[in-house]
């Protein structure tokens, strides 16, 4: 997942968002809307962040990991969801 600032530099734009919405459909009980809305909450308040140059981005890298004190196979009745964000492009 990806952000940028588009020609108006208050407006951030985001792109290859599809494939995070189909992982969130396999979650039971996760409201994958919330989670982009949260996202650009984020991206909203770390808008200096979010590099100006036409060939750089902003990585967004959200992570949902288990949490549970056992180590298996099964799904987790607990986990931890928590967002890595950082510019990337050349020169950065």
């Amino acid at each position: 997942m990806h952000w940028l600032l588009g020609k108006n530099p208050t407006k951030v734009i985001s792109f290859k968002f599809c494939r995070q919405r189909r992982s969130n459909a396999k979650k039971k009980d996760f409201d994958g809307n919330e989670l982009t809305r949260c996202i650009a909450q984020l991206i909203d308040a770390d808008r200096s962040w979010v590099p100006q140059s036409p060939a750089s981005s902003l990585y967004v890298r959200p992570t949902f990991i288990g949490t549970e004190g056992t180590l298996g196979v099964t799904r987790s009745k607990e986990a931890l969801l928590y967002v890595i964000t950082g510019p990337v492009g050349p020169g950065l």
